[in-house]
């Protein structure tokens, strides 16, 4: 009965940011780094890396949430307001540094990550790489052509999308 009482308790804010408080205080760090290099003249390259390292450090965090099931409702709060937070501060970088970000060679390789990112989720989400050992499996020969042929594709597919939907944008805002 212990055990049972003990699987039904819900991870707490309190818990959480007990067992992780060395992720949210290199989270403070690098974005106080952001937020120094945004007020410096020229230091536009700079705000802008350090938030992709928090673009990083916001995603391991995000992976060590709890499942819904075994957070407290007061977790589950905290979770979806640091991400909406984390978005906006994404919105004030990108906006005030637009003439950075919108570069077709940065926009590029931002959509490219991104459409990787995408990608990967869904090939997981489906678990379509059961589907290619079916077709390509362990032992044969041509195992490791068919695998690196869906491979060559997917990445193929990703660089073509980066780079129609980074020319579309740079169109749009006419760079």
């Amino acid at each position: 009965m212990p055990s049972d009482k003990k699987s039904n308790k819900k991870v707490s804010l309190r818990e959480f940011i007990d067992k992780n408080y060395h992720l949210f205080t290199t989270i403070g760090v690098v974005a106080g780094l952001s937020a120094l290099f945004t007020r410096l003249e020229n230091a536009g390259y700079l705000a802008f890396l350090s938030f992709a390292m928090l673009i990083l450090l916001n995603l391991e965090l995000w992976m060590a949430f709890p499942k819904s099931e075994e957070a407290s409702l007061i977790l589950k709060a905290f979770e979806w307001i640091f991400q909406l937070f984390f978005i906006m501060v994404g919105v004030f970088v990108c906006s005030a540094y637009s003439n950075y970000i919108l570069q077709p060679s940065i926009l590029f390789l931002i959509l490219l990550v991104l459409f990787a990112v995408i990608f990967i989720v869904f090939f997981e989400k489906f678990k379509l790489y059961k589907h290619v050992r079916k077709i390509a499996p362990e032992g044969k020969r041509y195992s490791p052509l068919i695998r690196g042929a869906v491979a060559f594709a997917i990445i193929l597919i990703a660089l073509i999308l980066a780079m129609l939907v980074a020319e579309y944008i740079a169109d749009l805002v006419k760079i």
